[in-house]
């Protein structure tokens, strides 16, 4: 299976999904127990209690919903200081989604009680998990959209410049997705098959759209300044 490497300095865009400041990092590191986990190893499962938010310390884990067909959808991953497992804790329903171990990880465990007490007391903190939430919410609400009006190329255009924007490093060829990810993988984000992915990579490549090197994967600026929102977007 093809692995492409989809890295963080100071070029590095910013990850919306992540707990970027390091004292609120800290203040919510601090409440919770880290575990460790493999390669493979499911962190929660559809129809667990939501007793736990979750805090990736290190390692990359996916965020993907089975459909009644058995079909996978991977909705998005987390990776270093991401923040997962909000919605449904703060909402006290069961879980709906599936988080997996992609690689190695260690996650800090935090009780629910705990954090919606520290979100009462700590105002920026509850400011940060809502700007989670809303990024969160924008970016599910575009993929939802262009699953339904966009064919597939442009969905996979979509969820390139999405990863580029959350976990890419600007250098001298376009943006370099900093996080490895397989074709089947790109394709589950999308709904679609290993095979077109490929076949759409390639055609991609040839265009100049994507520059792709020793497992590496660069995303040009003018992929990443193609308008991608629906003007339905705003009911979101």
């Amino acid at each position: 299976m093809q692995e492409l490497v989809l890295d963080n300095d100071k070029n590095s865009t910013e990850n919306l999904q992540a707990i970027n400041e390091p004292h609120l990092y800290l203040r919510l590191a601090t409440l919770g127990q880290a575990r460790e986990y493999h390669k493979g190893e499911l962190i929660c499962q559809a129809g667990d209690n939501a007793n736990y938010i979750y805090l990736l310390e290190k390692g990359r884990a996916k965020i993907y919903y089975i459909g009644n067909n058995g079909k996978e959808l991977l909705l998005w991953f987390c990776c270093d200081g991401d923040v997962f497992g909000l919605n449904e804790a703060l909402q006290n329903l069961k879980r709906t989604t599936y988080i997996q171990a992609c690689s190695s990880c260690s996650v800090i465990t935090i009780p629910r009680a705990r954090f919606l007490t520290q979100l009462s007391l700590d105002p920026e903190m509850a400011m940060h998990v809502i700007n989670l939430l809303s990024n969160r919410l924008h970016q599910v609400g575009q993929r939802m959209m262009h699953l339904v009006a966009s064919d597939v190329q442009a969905r996979i255009k979509l969820a390139l410049a999405n990863l580029a924007e959350q976990y890419g490093v600007r250098d001298e060829k376009g943006v370099r997705i900093e996080m490895r990810i397989t074709h089947q993988e790109l394709a589950d984000m999308v709904g679609t098959s290993r095979q077109s992915v490929t076949s759409i990579l390639n055609e991609l490549k040839r265009q100049g759209v994507i520059h792709l090197a020793q497992r590496h994967l660069w995303v040009g600026e003018d992929l990443l300044a193609c308008p991608s929102r629906s003007p339905a977007e705003s009911l979101l």
